[in-house]
């Protein structure tokens, strides 16, 4: 089980302070380690080490649509690693979320959505295809000529401005024409495509076409 504890630090009165320079929760996670031990690290189950587990909580939790009042809303840190979890282990399902981390279906499913929407409007501006020449070239250097040594330099990819790949996230059944949404193996997903640059900084991502496209 994932565990935060809530801590309480000074906010700067002048300058422009970035979220992330403010910490409210500090995450542990008794039985998986820091590392990356395909087996048993924090890592191979979320795709992300701890310490960016926990910027990615403390940058999130400050947006409103965590801003939960009732005394028995389950933790934000808890409905992060729900979304999380599902980006890295699709395949596995919400059983096992429910298992690991003790929610409900209908919770599983509201955490996810919750947690995008953060994503979006927190680190949105973070996020934008390359149109200014210089950066263009940049980038294309940067995949034709990546960093190395003089004497080992290789020249690789030639006029590539972004490095495509894609996902299918499982979704429970769509009551509405569910067969739209059957993937190739016969899942229910939606899929989810990103495009990022040649220092793996997104450039482009969507989400929400059906599996079968």
């Amino acid at each position: 089980m994932i565990v935060g504890t809530r801590s309480t630090r000074a906010i700067p009165s002048t300058g422009n302070v970035s979220l992330s320079n403010i910490q409210y929760w500090t995450i542990t996670h008794p039985f998986l380690a820091d590392d990356d031990n395909p087996r048993s690290s924090f890592r191979a189950m979320y795709r992300m080490n701890l310490a960016s587990f926990e910027r990615l909580v403390n940058d999130l939790s400050q947006h409103p649509t965590f801003d939960l009042r009732a005394h028995n809303s389950i933790p934000v840190y808890i409905q992060i690693s729900c979304a999380i979890w599902r980006l890295a282990n699709c395949h596995l399902g919400y059983r096992m979320c429910n298992a690991g981390l003790g929610v409900s279906h209908g919770s599983y499913i509201k955490f996810f959505r919750r947690t995008l929407i953060a994503i979006e409007r927190v680190y949105g501006s973070n996020i934008s295809w390359p149109v200014d020449q210089e950066r263009v070239q940049a980038i294309q250097t940067g995949f034709e000529w990546p960093p190395a040594p003089a004497h080992i330099s290789t020249h690789r990819l030639p006029n590539v401005i972004g490095a495509l790949d894609g996902k299918n996230v499982i979704i429970e059944s769509p009551r509405v024409h569910p067969e739209h949404w059957r993937d190739r193996k016969g899942n229910f997903a939606m899929k989810l495509t990103a495009v990022c640059d040649d220092k793996c900084r997104f450039t482009y991502i969507r989400v929400g076409d059906s599996g079968m496209i």
